[in-house]
């Protein structure tokens, strides 16, 4: 199966897992104050974030750096650097409520194609 199709694929399962997430915590953890962002725009933000960031963990990461750890580790971690910002301006959330969602999505994701690994690939 080529590259780019699983990146499709993954990036659809990266998206169901990580939406969900992020309606639940603003939801339901940050109270009435975050309640008042409307649908719209949480999922379009989610949609934002995660279309441009994994793009860059999938296809430029790789030739930066080489060992498939350093990958998830430092890929990973500039990606929750990246989202969080981009939960934080376009959001309007508190720094720290922008990094418990990007922090969760993130792992949640990567736990799930742990998990799931070739088995939908």
């Amino acid at each position: 199966m080529i590259y780019e199709y699983v990146f499709l694929k993954s990036l659809l399962l990266t998206l169901a897992i990580e939406i969900p997430i992020i309606f639940f915590i603003v939801r339901n953890l940050f109270g009435l104050k975050r309640n008042i962002l409307s649908d719209s725009l949480l999922f379009s933000c989610a949609i934002c974030a995660t279309a441009l960031t994994l793009p860059y963990l999938w296809f430029i990461f790789p030739a930066i750096i080489g060992s498939y750890c350093w990958l998830i580790l430092a890929g990973e971690g500039i990606v929750i650097l990246v989202e969080t910002w981009i939960y934080f301006v376009f959001l309007k959330l508190d720094l720290d409520e922008s990094l418990l969602i990007s922090i969760c999505c993130n792992l949640a994701s990567v736990f799930a194609g742990f998990l799931l690994g070739k088995s939908i690939f």
